[in-house]
C-alpha cells in the first residue's frame, strides 16, 4: 500500500512539472539602476532631545599642551559658544597656562648660570574665535533606561597668542566630542593644535638672528629679563588636549 501511495505522489508532481510554463520578463520594464527614494522632509534623528539652533552655551575645564617641553603644560580654558543653525556656530576662546617651568625646565634651568628660562618671554594666554561646524549628532545606549545623545564638531579660526610683554598671529584647528548628561549638562574633549607665532630664545634659524639679539648661546650680560623685542621670531606649534563642562542656557 505505501508503494502504490508513493508511485502515485510521484506521478502527481510528475504532471505537474510538465504543465508549468516559463515565465519571461519585458527587458523594459526591469530596473537598470537603483534609485534613491526623494524625501521632502529628511529626519537625520528621530525624537532629538539636544537641540543646537539658536543656542548659547557656556564651556571651562582644564588642559594640557602635550608637545611642551620646557614650561609648564597645564592650563585652564573658558569659552563661550553661540550655535545659529544645527550645524554651524561661533565660539569665543580663552587657553590660560599655568606659569612656570616643567622638570626639564628646570633643571635646563641650572645647566647654565648666565642664561634663565624664568627669564625669557613666556606664554601666557591664547585668545582665539572658532568656526564650529556640528558634523554628527547620534545618540549611544548606556543602559536599559539611560540613552546619552552626542555631537562631534571641527573648528578653525584664529587669535592671538598672549606672552607677558607682546601679543603674536595665532590659528587654531580642532575637533572635539560633546556627551550630554542632559539637556542644559554636557562633557566635552577636544583635542587639537596652535600654531603661532612667537620669540625664539634659542635661536634656531640662524637666518633670522642678529649679533645684537639675545639667545641661549648669547645671553645678556649681566643677567637680567629679556624681552620679546631682543629676540628673533619663529612660528610655533602645540598639540593640546582638553576637557570640561558645557552649560546650554
Amino acid at each position: 500500500m505505501k508503494t502504490i501511495s508513493f508511485i502515485l505522489f510521484i506521478l502527481f508532481f510528475a504532471k505537474t512539472s510538465l504543465q508549468a510554463k516559463a515565465l519571461t520578463f519585458d527587458l523594459d520594464f526591469l530596473p537598470k539602476e537603483t534609485v534613491l527614494p526623494l524625501v521632502e522632509d529628511r529626519v537625520f534623528v528621530k525624537n532629538k532631545t539636544i537641540l543646537l539652533n539658536n543656542q548659547l552655551s557656556l564651556g571651562f575645564g582644564g588642559g594640557v599642551l602635550l608637545t611642551e617641553a620646557l614650561f609648564n603644560n597645564a592650563a585652564g580654558f573658558l569659552s563661550l559658544t553661540y550655535n545659529f543653525t544645527e550645524l554651524h556656530g561661533v565660539s569665543l576662546n580663552t587657553f590660560y597656562r599655568v606659569p612656570g617651568l616643567s622638570d626639564a625646565g628646570k633643571k635646563a634651568d641650572q645647566a647654565s648660570a648666565k642664561f634663565s628660562l624664568k627669564l625669557v618671554p613666556q606664554l601666557t594666554a591664547l585668545h582665539y574665535a572658532i568656526y564650529k561646524y556640528t558634523a554628527y549628532y547620534g545618540k549611544i545606549s548606556l543602559s536599559h533606561d539611560w540613552v546619552m545623545n552626542l555631537t562631534t564638531s571641527v573648528n578653525m579660526g584664529g587669535g592671538v597668542a598672549q606672552y607677558n610683554d607682546a601679543k603674536f598671529p595665532l590659528v587654531a584647528l580642532n575637533a572635539d566630542q560633546s556627551f550630554y548628561f542632559s539637556s542644559n549638562f554636557a562633557f566635552n574633549v577636544s583635542l587639537g593644535l596652535f600654531f603661532y607665532k612667537g620669540p625664539d630664545f634659542f635661536c634656531k634659524d640662524k637666518g633670522e638672528s642678529t649679533a645684537d639679539q639675545a639667545c641661549v648661546d648669547r645671553p645678556p650680560d649681566p643677567v637680567r629679563r629679556i624681552t620679546s623685542k631682543e629676540l628673533p621670531k619663529e612660528w610655533k606649534n602645540h598639540t593640546y588636549l582638553q576637557t570640561g563642562l558645557i552649560y546650554l542656557f
